[in-house]
């Protein structure tokens, strides 16, 4: 079956699909990386498929830390779970380990050059114009299920932070392949770029950034911010830090203080229940500090590691529903320990690793796309648990297949 398919166009459209879907719908998402998955277990028929992709050091070389990080998660609920917790469920989350088996597969039949990826990019218009119908609405209301925004775009996913940290991470991965793309025509003849097809690229890279804008996260902006800062640093040193940046932060840093719009980007209010959040979760890491409270144990009840001297009215309902802890690195520490912790940043670390020998290597406009995009998303975990997302999660996973696909091996697979 897979002779008659010609796998880089079929392959390469459905990694369009699912990076859109990330964005609309869970169930396309799932139905997109459902067929590569399909495609990928009737490959493995063939011997030199399952040469090529179980030779792979890159891939090889971090399952230890992923196997490790599951393990851990097990005993942690073998030892320290609450009989309550529903723990073959928090367990099948794991599951992304499979999926990046599933896109690291598909990503050696990825082209992303293909002309037909250009309509999965303008379809990036649909999600971010959609977002803006809430300033239409004299209550400030959502179209699609009539609910409250508070002010806050929150897309087709019905929800500000899948829509800015998915937005977030595309304006990123936007902004920077065009800029590598486009900067030195733009250059050489600044008014024959502009009116050309270039301009719309820019136009709906602009148009995402500002529906992640009015979205009003802060971690999403920062992030932002961060990564493209050191993009630009990476391409052009310091000058363009001297020149360009310092300028736009002095502009930002006016605007925020003395332009009353700023109040619909930005919101100025602080968060304590966040603040005991940390607090409450550096108290598990005290509590059990190698195997955590359990595995997403905190996202039901996390009364019992509650403190006293940490209860605040506020936040009660955090206290008695359970609540995650807003940052990545503790609330893996939280529920899986410093055992936990340890494997979790070793896949992370590794990932790097591989994205900047390739970088090096190759000094390839793709390797350094996939780097600012790692460092995106793990500004984002800073201040929320992007991993845990699977909407979001799934977008990493594409760039770690990519990366054990592309960068260089530290031992060659074997010709089949």
């Amino acid at each position: 079956m897979l002779k008659k398919l010609d796998l880089t166009s079929v392959i390469t459209f459905l990694i369009g699909l699912a990076i859109v879907a990330t964005w609309v719908s869970q169930s396309v998402l799932d139905f997109a990386t459902g067929l590569i998955a399909v495609l990928a277990v009737v490959s493995l028929f063939r011997a030199e498929t399952r040469a090529e992709l179980f030779s792979n050091s890159n891939l090889n070389r971090v399952f230890p830390w992923m196997a490790v990080y599951f393990v851990v998660a097990c005993l942690g609920y073998y030892f320290n779970g609450r009989p309550e917790a529903d723990v073959l469920f928090c367990l099948t989350r794991f599951s992304w380990i499979l999926l990046l088996y599933t896109l690291a597969w598909g990503f050696r039949y990825f082209d992303e050059n293909r002309p037909s990826l250009k309509w999965f990019f303008y379809l990036l218009l649909i999600p971010a114009l959609y977002g803006f119908n809430i300033f239409f609405n004299s209550n400030g209301t959502d179209w699609l299920k009539g609910k409250f925004a508070d002010g806050r775009i929150i897309g087709l996913v019905q929800s500000a932070t899948y829509h800015s940290h998915i937005g977030g991470f595309l304006a990123v991965v936007l902004i920077c392949w065009l800029h590598l793309k486009y900067f030195e025509s733009y250059k050489k003849s600044f008014f024959s770029s502009l009116f050309s097809q270039k301009t719309l690229h820019w136009l709906v890279a602009l148009i995402v950034f500002l529906s992640v804008l009015f979205s009003q996260t802060r971690g999403a902006l920062l992030s932002i911010i961060v990564a493209l800062g050191i993009f630009f640093l990476v391409k052009h040193g310091w000058g363009f830090v001297k020149w360009v940046v310092a300028p736009l932060m002095v502009l930002a840093v006016f605007l925020y203080f003395k332009i009353p719009v700023m109040d619909y980007l930005v919101r100025k209010d602080g968060d304590g229940c966040r603040k005991l959040l940390a607090l409450v979760h550096v108290e598990m890491v005290k509590t059990h500090p190698l195997l955590g409270i359990g595995y997403r144990d905190n996202m039901r009840q996390i009364a019992d590691y509650w403190p006293e001297h940490l209860r605040s009215p506020n936040c009660e309902w955090a206290r008695v529903e359970g609540s995650q802890a807003h940052n990545q690195i503790l609330n893996v520490a939280g529920t899986t320990g410093l055992l936990g912790l340890f494997s979790y940043l070793g896949i992370v670390i590794w990932f790097f690793i591989l994205n900047i020998r390739w970088y090096r290597q190759d000094r390839s406009d793709l390797a350094l796309v996939c780097l600012i995009a790692q460092i995106y998303f793990q500004m984002s975990c800073l201040t929320e648990i992007s991993f845990e997302f699977a909407k979001i999660r799934v977008l990493v996973l594409m760039v770690w297949a990519l990366v054990v696909v592309r960068a260089p091996f530290t031992s060659r697979p074997k010709a089949s």
